[in-house]
């Protein structure tokens, strides 16, 4: 998969930050408050998550390394779930420190072509070099063996159980053999695992400056003015929804249940696509609507016309989340049923799409912005 091709926006205007105390949302600076406010309460909250489940990963695999066993196996596999949940919100963060030192392909190259991940593990594996998992030489090695896409490869078997849940017991057993092979197949799951602790202290710590910066008006070289900055914080959003429905459930689906790409869905070997959609769409709601105590931004032009988009988009998440909760099979399996599980998948990408129009039609007639192309226009399936 090619580096994320082009940043996004053209103009927003008069964005306001809802939870700010009054002092702090001068009509004359929306941008620098909306942008200061963008950093410490989403970005950076999301990012201690990211690195807390990171150091937990960490933290599993070195046990493993100590002590393979199925017990520390399976902590192994549930800090991978724990920094797959994390790195869900993360996705909304397109603007800034994240774009550098390709950090966002890193922690997960997908979509990804030609089955590369598969290719560059089998290489890995063959030449055994202990060189190469050393921390500053792993960062450097291909981005589809430095992330999630390869960790779930070498967790996970690629097939589903009778109850179409994901089953480890062969990526397990691979674990427990005992040989030198082994071996370094745990040493590389925990390089894998490092490299990601690792990204995710420096995206924060990062963020951390950056937050600070834009709270001075200053965008550290990412943006041209406040104004640009917010346009690209509400990019992430909008290309979040747009990931949604053209690449998470459009590539599975395909044209048609002939033309269907199963496994072109992400994580399906764990069994997490679904979930990983229910996590967005919270990160989503998190971002745009805020949680009951108000902690959380909302974009609107005035009162009135906040309190209208705010009962929109809350009716449309709804309609998301009841149609995500409809589809019973894996997303894997489902696009390939010929009775209700393709039909459900349908139902669920029209919400997903009804709900990208609001942020993509009607929010930006609401606040008077004007939406550009963004990097996964044309690039869907």
């Amino acid at each position: 998969m090619p580096t994320r091709r082009q940043t996004l926006l053209s103009a927003i205007t008069a964005v306001l930050w809802q939870i700010l105390p009054r002092s702090a949302r001068a009509v004359d600076r929306p941008s620098t408050a909306f942008n200061a406010a963008f950093g410490e309460k989403i970005a950076l909250p999301i990012l201690a998550q990211f690195e807390t489940a990171g150091a937990t990963l960490d933290g599993a695999t070195q046990t493993l390394k100590k002590a393979p066993s199925a017990e520390s196996f399976a902590a192994v596999v549930q800090g991978f779930n724990g920094v797959s949940d994390a790195w869900m919100a993360v996705q909304l963060l397109r603007f800034g420190p994240l774009t550098q030192n390709q950090r966002l392909d890193r922690i997960a190259y997908w979509p990804e072509r030609s089955n590369i991940t598969e290719k560059q593990i089998a290489a890995f594996l063959a030449a055994a070099d202990t060189s190469k998992l050393v921390p500053a030489s792993f960062a450097t090695a291909s981005i589809a063996l430095q992330g999630l896409t390869a960790l779930e490869r070498l967790l996970f078997d690629s097939e589903h159980g009778t109850d179409g849940k994901a089953v480890s017991d062969k990526a397990m057993a691979q674990l427990m053999a005992g040989t030198p092979a082994a071996a370094y197949r745990i040493e590389l799951i925990g390089a894998i695992a490092g490299n990601l602790r690792q990204i995710a202290k420096e995206g924060r710590a990062a963020w951390q400056d950056f937050a600070v910066k834009l709270g001075k008006g200053d965008q550290g070289g990412f943006a041209a003015s406040p104004q640009e900055a917010t346009n690209q914080i509400y990019a992430g959003l909008v290309t979040v929804s747009q990931l949604i429905g053209g690449q998470k459930l459009g590539l599975a689906l395909g044209k048609s249940q002939a033309a269907a790409k199963p496994h072109q869905a992400e994580q399906w070997r764990s069994g997490r696509s679904l979930h990983n959609i229910d996590r967005n769409l919270m990160a989503l709601k998190q971002a745009l609507l805020g949680d009951p105590t108000g902690s959380a931004i909302a974009l609107v032009t005035a009162p009135d016309t906040a309190a209208v988009l705010s009962q929109k988009l809350t009716s449309a998440l709804a309609a998301c989340e009841q149609a995500l909760a409809a589809v019973n099979l894996p997303l894997d399996l489902a696009v390939t049923d010929d009775k209700a599980g393709r039909g459900e998948v349908q139902a669920l990408l029209v919400r997903i799409n009804q709900f990208r129009d609001i942020l993509t039609n009607e929010m930006p007639k609401a606040a008077g912005i004007t939406l550009g192309f963004n990097d996964l226009d044309g690039d869907s399936g």
